[in-house]
């Protein structure tokens, strides 16, 4: 049997990469884990509780990484890894670097983001030589499938699969979570409440619903504007904040993370997400 390494970056919970690990080893496939700024994640621990083999390393810029792509390269030649999957900036740059120096055949990385809003002589550098180095590229969208082809990247080694969700569980609401949410973050019951679930970056196009929200207010003056992954070191983060300052207190929640994705949107009267462009957004 192959051995398949997944090595996935910057993440602390992930819903879909639990999914994954449980129904591949349903059918018999059992993954290893290089996980990097993963540490004191729900991730990590979910696997590790799971019994999966884990091996854990941090790094803060890609151009502090040539120390690590060694330490990977020689994992991966001593796991006789015959297969690697990567996910996310860091990880595909060490992942995929290291797995080619240590021979690893196939060399995989899921695109998961759109084309930078603004796009650099370094981002453009960093995707071409990622999708060299891959031997196969998924895309988990057809707006992601077209970005790879402007960047010349022959068809035969794209593959789209739409991201997977557990729609039945979506479908069937834990009501003891739905009330614990709505008490957390909707005490008072103001309605309509209008969700959002998206990091500060100029991209997501939060500074446009902070806007048209201040406008909702004025005709639904009990209207409340829930703003779930709120993160204060990005570079727009200030912006965003110095916006906020003028929504009332009460006709706002800022939330910078709840792990229950699934019952989550019992929340909301309306979610909206609005990035500002076709390309941005995966």
């Amino acid at each position: 049997m192959k051995k398949i390494t997944l090595c996935i970056s910057d993440i602390q919970k992930s819903v879909a990469f639990e999914l994954t690990a449980m129904e591949l080893r349903k059918i018999g496939i059992e993954t290893e884990y290089i996980l990097i700024n993963c540490e004191s994640g729900i991730l990590k621990s979910f696997l590790i509780e799971n019994s999966f083999k884990v091996h854990s390393f941090e790094n803060n810029r890609l151009i502090n990484s040539i120390s690590l792509i060694w330490k990977v390269r020689k994992l991966l030649k001593k796991n006789g890894t015959d297969v690697i999957h990567c996910h996310l900036a860091q990880a595909n740059w060490i992942g995929l670097w290291a797995a080619k120096l240590a021979g690893v055949p196939t060399r995989i990385y899921t695109r998961h983001s759109g084309e930078a809003f603004y796009l650099t002589k370094k981002e453009k550098y960093i995707d071409r030589i990622q999708n060299k180095l891959a031997t196969k590229i998924i895309s988990i969208s057809e707006n992601i499938t077209d970005l790879l082809i402007k960047q010349k990247v022959n068809p035969a080694k794209i593959t789209l699969i739409h991201h997977g969700f557990d729609l039945e569980r979506f479908s069937h609401p834990n009501m003891d979570e739905v009330k614990r949410i709505r008490t957390q973050y909707n005490s008072n019951s103001a309605s309509p409440t209008i969700g959002v679930i998206a990091r500060w970056m100029e991209w997501k196009g939060i500074h446009t619903i902070i806007d048209a929200f201040k406008e909702v207010i004025k005709t639904h003056p009990t209207a409340k504007l829930l703003l779930f992954g709120a993160t204060n070191n990005t570079e727009y983060s200030d912006k965003i904040k110095s916006q906020l300052k003028s929504v009332p207190s009460e006709n706002l929640e800022i939330i910078t993370f709840e792990n229950n994705v699934f019952d989550l949107y019992q929340l909301f009267d309306i979610y909206v997400h609005v990035p500002v462009n076709k390309t941005c957004e995966a």
